[in-house]
């Protein structure tokens, strides 16, 4: 039993020195083409997510009316896709700790592209309600990762000029909504269900680009996978170096 004490003790030493590392050479990384590019597809997510919300404001009237139902109903819809995100935010931080950053956000993302499509082609109103519940959860588990993907890839020296950055970008996407929806739902009747399509459509070149950037290295030590972390972190360094034209210090 002390053996078994004393190797844990020397494994969790490890482990934690290991994490340290980690955490030191990301701290050192330098805001290149690279870094930059990682972030702003991590971060494009944050634009599709508020699309998806405030796209709502436009689209409900005109689907209150498709469905024959009062615009209080209507304006429900929008609700339930809110709380749906809080349902989703609520346990979202334990799949993305348990299964992973970049595996979560990728889920979520096939989640809500491939809701937002079939929410399209809703042939009632009680079908359509459900599916934006079910929306606003993949919604809500995805932004909380994210943050937190963001935040362990990014060295600090550069998380908040980032972050004030994506934001400032991110805050036109109301007038995108409402100039995009002030042309396509006045087209028809059924023209508010091409809202949906143009959500989910967007969302297929986001994944296929995500599918480029590196799982977080720190979540990869926690979750006892240090080779995998250090390979990770390598192939990043290998990217900055190739950026900078030099090697690390």
């Amino acid at each position: 039993m002390l053996v078994n004490i004393k190797d844990m003790d020397t494994n969790r030493t490890k482990a934690n020195e290991t994490l340290i590392n980690i955490i030191a050479r990301i701290e050192r990384l330098p805001a290149t083409r690279y870094m930059w590019a990682v972030f702003l597809v991590a971060s494009f997510g944050y634009f599709f997510d508020f699309f998806e919300v405030s796209m709502m404001g436009s689209v409900a009237p005109s689907a209150a009316r498709t469905f024959h139902v009062s615009t209080a109903a209507g304006a429900l819809l929008i609700t339930v896709t809110l709380l749906g995100m809080l349902v989703g935010a609520a346990f979202g931080g334990y799949l993305a700790d348990r299964y992973g950053r970049k595996r979560m956000f990728m889920f979520t993302l096939l989640g809500w592209a491939i809701l937002s499509i079939i929410t399209a082609f809703s042939p009632n109103y009680s079908v359509m309600f459900i599916l934006r519940a079910l929306t606003g959860i993949f919604l809500g588990i995805e932004i909380p990762t994210l943050d937190t993907y963001l935040n362990e890839i990014l060295p600090s020296s550069m998380r908040g000029k980032y972050f004030q950055i994506v934001f400032a970008i991110f805050e036109w996407y109301v007038p995108v909504i409402f100039l995009l929806a002030l042309v396509i739902v006045p087209l028809s009747p059924q023209a508010w269900r091409y809202m949906f399509i143009i959500g989910g459509a967007f969302a297929v070149p986001l994944y296929i680009a995500r599918l480029l950037i590196p799982e977080s290295p720190r979540w990869l030590v926690i979750s006892n996978k240090p080779d995998k972390a250090e390979e990770t972190l390598k192939f990043i360094e290998n990217h900055v170096e190739r950026n900078l034209g030099k090697k690390l210090p």
